[in-house]
C-alpha cells in the first residue's frame, strides 16, 4: 500500500506519512471492518423565519458607568456622579446626550467615543439595560454575600456565569445560547453555532441535543492542510460495521464530520465579501466574519444562528479613561459597520446583538486613576427588531455610599438579572414560556418586578405555533379542553362550534393597534375561481377589500425608512407626521397594514341565528360578546379587529392558477418569493384573521 507514495525531495517520507495517518485513527481500532461513509452536507432550509443572536463579551469587566452616565437629572444624580467618580468622571460637555423615560434622569450621557451607538439609539435600533448583572436571587446590602451563589468580583466566576446564566448548575456544563439551541432543535429548527477565535461555554448545549458549536478564526474558516495524507485519510475513517469498535466509530465519525463541515463552510464563504467597510481591528475582523457567515445562511440551510465574539482590554485597574477611549473607539467602528452590513443584505430585522461583560467597575477610583472589580453594570442590545431608544431596568437613583444598592467602593447590587435579558431574547427567537425554565433555570427566583416583558424589548416576537386542532365532528356539548385556547367568556356557549376555535395571543396589559403576525396563516378562499376546492365553508365574504402598505413610501424621503421600518416600532412611528411638501400626512395613512388601519366591516351574521343578535348587538357589549362563538370572525368592526386581505387580482408569474389561495397552501415556501408577501397579506400571515 505504501508503495503508492512517490518519494520526492522536500516531501514527507513514507514513514512520517504513515505515522500521521496512524495518529488520526482511534488507538487499537485501525483494523475495524469499515464501509464507505456518506458525504457531509448541510441540511435543506426548513422555511422557518431566520434569527441570529450575536453575543459580544467585553472581557475584563467594562467600566459601564462611564459608558452610560447621568446627564440631566432632577435629583442631582450627575453631581453625585462627579463627586463619587472624582478623577475618572466625564465632564458633561464631552458626553453624547440621549433622552430616556421612566428613569431617574430625563437624559443620560453616552461615552464620547460611541457616536455610532448614540445614532443607533436615536434611530430606535439600540437600547440599554441599566444596572444588570449576575444575580442568584433578590438580595440587599445585608444578605447579598450569604444568598449569592456565584463568587463575586472574580473574573473567571463572574464571566463564566454571565455566559451560563445557571448559578445553581441545574444544567451542568451548558451555556445560555446552547440551551436555546437545544430547544429550537427539538422544535425542528436548523440551528448552527459559531464561536470566533475561541471556545465559549455560552454556545454549549446538552450532549446530543443540538450540533456542537464550530470554532472559526477572526478571518473566517481556516483551511486544513492534509498534504499527502488526504488521499488515504478518508478511507481509513470509513464507517465501521455494527460489530466493530464503537469508540473508534465515534472518533472517526467526529473527525470526518468536522473536516467535511470545515471544507463545506470554506467553500460557502469563498467569494463572500461585505459591502460595508469594516475597520481593521480585532473586533472589526470578528464581526466581519460573523456578517459573512450570516450571508451564507440559506446555503447552509440554517434558520437560527448563534455567535460568540469576545474583545478584551477592559480590566482597567489603571488609566481607565485612556483605556476606554481606545476600547470604545474599536467597539464603535465594529458595531457601526456590522449594523450597516446587516442593513445592506436586508437581514437587520432578523439579527440581535447583545453585549455583556464580567461585571462593571467600582464607581470610586483607585490610586492609579483606574477602577476595580464591581458588580451591576450597564449593557447594550441592538438589532432591527429591537425596540430601541430607551433604557430598560432601573438606573440607580442613589450612587452614594448610603444608597440602598451601593456596596463598598461604589459597587452596585444589580437590580436586573441576566435572566430577564435572555428571557426576552429567547422569546424573540421563538421559545415559548413553557420552555423558559430550560433556558433560564433560575428565573423562578424572580418575580415580575425584576423581569422585563419581551414585548418591551422587541417589536417582532415570534409566537411558537400551537399544536394543530384535531378535525372531529361536533359533539353534543362543549369541549372541556379545546386544543387551542378560546377567548374567555362569562359563561360557556350553549352550543358547540362547528370548527376549531381560533387561537389568539394572551391579552396584553395595553391595547394594541397593530395586527399581530400569526406564524400560521389562515387559508381563506380567494374570490377568484381556482381548480382546487376550498378547505371548508367560511362565514366571511370572499370580497374582502384589498389593503396593503405603499411599497414606494419612505418616511421623509429616507429610503431606509419604509413601512417595514415603521412596523418595527409601530407604536411610535405610525403617529409620526411626514411634513414634506405634498405629503403633510400621518405615516399610518401610507403604511396601513403595518399600522393596523385597514378598513374593516361587519358581516351579515346572527349569533345562533337569533333575530336581533347581529353585529350591532355584539358591539353594544363588545367586551363580553366578542368572545362568543363566531363573533370575532363576523363582527370585526364591532370588535375593533384590524383587518386586511389578499389581492384578488394577484397571480404569481402571471400564472392564472397561482393566486393567493395557491400561496397559502405552502405559505412558508411561497411567501418568500419576490413580492408575494406584499400581495397575499392574509395568506402570508400578515393579517390577524
Amino acid at each position: 500500500r505504501y508503495s503508492k507514495f512517490e518519494i520526492q525531495t522536500n516531501r514527507l517520507t513514507i514513514d512520517s506519512v504513515a505515522q500521521q495517518l496512524l495518529l488520526t485513527t482511534a488507538e487499537f481500532h485501525s483494523t475495524n471492518i469499515v464501509k464507505h461513509r456518506d458525504d457531509i452536507e448541510f441540511p435543506l432550509p426548513s422555511g422557518k423565519p431566520y434569527r441570529a443572536v450575536v453575543y459580544v463579551m467585553f472581557s475584563g469587566g467594562c467600566d459601564s458607568f462611564n459608558m452610560l452616565t447621568p446627564y440631566t437629572c432632577d435629583n442631582g444624580l450627575y453631581d453625585s456622579y462627579l463627586d463619587v467618580r472624582h478623577v475618572v468622571a466625564l465632564p458633561r460637555d464631552r458626553l453624547l446626550p440621549i433622552s430616556a423615560s421612566n428613569q431617574v434622569c430625563s437624559e443620560f450621557g453616552v461615552h464620547p467615543e460611541l457616536t455610532a451607538v448614540k445614532d443607533l439609539y436615536d434611530d430606535e435600533d439600540l437600547l440599554f439595560f441599566a444596572n444588570t448583572g449576575v444575580v442568584s436571587q433578590p438580595v440587599n446590602k445585608d444578605n447579598y454575600y450569604a444568598l449569592t451563589k456565584t463568587q463575586l468580583f472574580a473574573h473567571n466566576h463572574m464571566q463564566r456565569e454571565t455566559k451560563r446564566v445557571d448559578p445553581y448548575d441545574t444544567r451542568s456544563g451548558t451555556g445560555i445560547l446552547g440551551r436555546m439551541s437545544d430547544i429550537l432543535t427539538r422544535q425542528g429548527h436548523n440551528v448552527a453555532s459559531f464561536s470566533v477565535d475561541r471556545f465559549s461555554v455560552a454556545l454549549v448545549g446538552q450532549p446530543g441535543e443540538s450540533d456542537s458549536p464550530m470554532i472559526v478564526d477572526r478571518n473566517g474558516v481556516p483551511q486544513v492542510h492534509l498534504d499527502d495524507t488526504n488521499e488515504y485519510l478518508f478511507g481509513l475513517h470509513n464507517s465501521t460495521e455494527k460489530d466493530s469498535g464503537s469508540f473508534a466509530e465515534t472518533w472517526s465519525s467526529s473527525l470526518i464530520e468536522s473536516l467535511g463541515i470545515n471544507n463545506l463552510l470554506l467553500a460557502k464563504l469563498e467569494g463572500i465579501n461585505t459591502q460595508a467597510e469594516f475597520p481593521n481591528t480585532y473586533l472589526g475582523d470578528n464581526l466581519e466574519t460573523v456578517a459573512r457567515l450570516i450571508a451564507t445562511r440559506e446555503s447552509r440551510g440554517s434558520d437560527v444562528d448563534t455567535f460568540y465574539v469576545e474583545i478584551g482590554g477592559f480590566d482597567t485597574h489603571a488609566d481607565v479613561e485612556e483605556a476606554l477611549n481606545s476600547r470604545f473607539s474599536e467597539v464603535n467602528g465594529g458595531f457601526e459597520a456590522f449594523a450597516q452590513e446587516m442593513k445592506n443584505i436586508n437581514i437587520w430585522n432578523n439579527v440581535t446583538l447583545i453585549q455583556a461583560s464580567d461585571f462593571a467597575r467600582t464607581l470610586n477610583p483607585n490610586g492609579g486613576d483606574g477602577t476595580d472589580h464591581a458588580w451591576g453594570g450597564n449593557y447594550m442590545m441592538m438589532g432591527g427588531s429591537v425596540k430601541g431608544g430607551k433604557i430598560l431596568g432601573k438606573y440607580p437613583d442613589d450612587i452614594t455610599e448610603d444608597g440602598p444598592l451601593t456596596l463598598g467602593k461604589g459597587r452596585m447590587i444589580p437590580s436586573t438579572p441576566w435572566d430577564a435579558v435572555f428571557r426576552g431574547i429567547a422569546s424573540w427567537v421563538g421559545i415559548g414560556e413553557g420552555d423558559m425554565l430550560d433556558v433560564c433555570p433560575n428565573i423562578h427566583n424572580f418575580n415580575s418586578s425584576f423581569l422585563i416583558d419581551p414585548n418591551e424589548m422587541f417589536g417582532q416576537v415570534i409566537i411558537p405555533p400551537s399544536p394543530a386542532p384535531t378535525e372531529t365532528l361536533p359533539t353534543g356539548s362543549p369541549s372541556v379542553s379545546p386544543s387551542d385556547p378560546p377567548i374567555p367568556t362569562k359563561s360557556p356557549t350553549t352550543s358547540p362550534s362547528t370548527s376549531p376555535t381560533k387561537a389568539i395571543d394572551p391579552p396584553s396589559t395595553s391595547p394594541t393597534k397593530s395586527p399581530s403576525k400569526n406564524t400560521s396563516p389562515t387559508k381563506s378562499p380567494s374570490s377568484n375561481e381556482t381548480n382546487d376546492p376550498t378547505p371548508g365553508p367560511t362565514s366571511r365574504p370572499t370580497d374582502t377589500p384589498f389593503c396593503q402598505d405603499e411599497e414606494d413610501y419612505f418616511f421623509l424621503g429616507d429610503t431606509t425608512k419604509d413601512c417595514a421600518w415603521v412596523l418595527k416600532k409601530w407604536e411610535r412611528r405610525c403617529e409620526k407626521r411626514d411634513t414634506r411638501p405634498g405629503f403633510d400626512s400621518l405615516v399610518l395613512e401610507h403604511c396601513r397594514v403595518s399600522c393596523g388601519t385597514c378598513a374593516c366591516a361587519n358581516d351579515n351574521w346572527l349569533f345562533q341565528n337569533e333575530v336581533g343578535k347581529d353585529c350591532e348587538w355584539v358591539g353594544k357589549k363588545s367586551d363580553r360578546r366578542c368572545g362568543k362563538t363566531g363573533a370575532l370572525d363576523n363582527c370585526r368592526a364591532s370588535c375593533d379587529i384590524p383587518c386586511c386581505g389578499d389581492n384578488p387580482d394577484f397571480r404569481y408569474d402571471e400564472d392564472p392558477e397561482k393566486d393567493c389561495f395557491w400561496v397559502a397552501k405552502k405559505s412558508e415556501r411561497r411567501c418568500v418569493k419576490d413580492g408575494v408577501d406584499k400581495q397575499c397579506l392574509q395568506a402570508c400571515g400578515k393579517c390577524d384573521l
